[in-house]
């Protein structure tokens, strides 16, 4: 299959700019359609070194993004404290969910994800900067889970 696969990045701060961002856009198989970031000027200003055609939308707009069928997969790199919150909306959405560790910020609410991605047979992921890691995920989650 020839098709690539859409992934929203849900928040762009360091780590997400320097490695993730950079590796999903590296990626063969993967098309980056949104950024979601509060800091809407400072993304956008970032991304158009690159491409032209990333949609940059603020966290109030998620939503919108989740409702997107060409979206298959969301990459979470916003603060630990709100991963959950990403990770659900994502799973609800039945979007495969790729999240930076750690997962969430206690074991009971990490439980809660992995459940939720259970009840909703769609893959929720813990990656960390190592690329080869980012991408062997990514393909596999994704490919194994074609709608």
């Amino acid at each position: 299959m020839d098709r690539k696969h859409g992934i929203a990045l849900i928040g762009l701060g360091r780590i997400a700019k320097f490695s993730h961002f950079r590796n999903i856009l590296c990626h063969p198989k993967l098309v980056l359609k949104y950024v979601v970031e509060k800091e809407t000027a400072m993304a956008s200003n970032f991304i158009r070194q690159y491409r032209e055609d990333i949609e940059v939308v603020p966290p109030s707009d998620l939503q919108t993004v989740l409702e997107d069928k060409s979206v298959d997969a969301t990459f979470i790199c916003t603060t630990a404290d709100s991963h959950e919150e990403y990770i659900k909306a994502s799973l609800n959405a039945g979007k495969a969910v790729f999240c930076e560790k750690p997962l969430t910020t206690d074991e009971a609410s990490t439980q809660s994800c992995y459940a939720e991605a259970k009840k909703r047979d769609c893959y929720c992921f813990v990656v960390s900067i190592d690329v080869s890691t980012l991408q062997f995920a990514v393909f596999i989650a994704v490919y194994k889970k074609e709608k």
